[in-house]
C-alpha cells in the first residue's frame, strides 16, 4: 500500500493523498512481478486494469500487419500506463511488453480478480 501512495503522490503532487480512502482502495490494488518478454497488455486486447511501473520498465509497442513492431514509448518506474483502454473499455491500441523483469502495481478489476 505504501508503494501505491508513493507512486500516486509523485505523479499527482497537488492532490492530498494523506486523506485518500486507502482502506477502501486496498482490494483494488495488487503488485505483480512479470518476467522479461511478458506481454502485459496485448494490442487489441481489453485492459481491465490501470498499471503503474514500480521497477523494471514497459515498452509500448505498435504491431503492424506485417509483424514488424515499433516501440512508441518507454515507461520507466514511476509511470502509469493503460489508462485510456482501462477507462474506455476499448481495445488497447498498443502492446505493453516488459523487456526485463518488472514489478507492476495493478489498479482495478484484474488486480482484484487475478493476482
Amino acid at each position: 500500500m505504501d508503494e501505491a501512495r508513493q507512486l500516486f503522490a509523485a505523479l499527482f503532487p497537488s492532490l492530498d493523498w494523506g486523506g485518500a480512502p486507502w482502506p477502501r482502495l486496498a482490494p483494488l490494488l495488487r503488485t505483480r512481478r512479470v518476467a522479461a518478454g511478458t506481454v502485459v497488455v496485448a494490442q487489441g486486447g481489453v485492459c481491465r486494469a490501470l498499471f503503474g511501473v514500480l521497477s523494471g520498465g514497459i515498452e509500448a509497442r505498435f504491431l503492424a500487419a506485417d509483424g514488424q513492431s515499433s516501440v512508441i514509448e518507454h515507461a520507466p518506474p514511476g509511470l502509469l500506463f493503460g489508462l485510456a483502454a482501462f477507462v474506455t473499455g476499448q481495445p488497447s491500441a498498443y502492446e505493453a511488453l516488459a523487456p526485463r523483469p518488472t514489478r507492476l502495481l495493478l489498479v482495478g478489476e484484474i488486480g482484484r480478480a487475478h493476482v
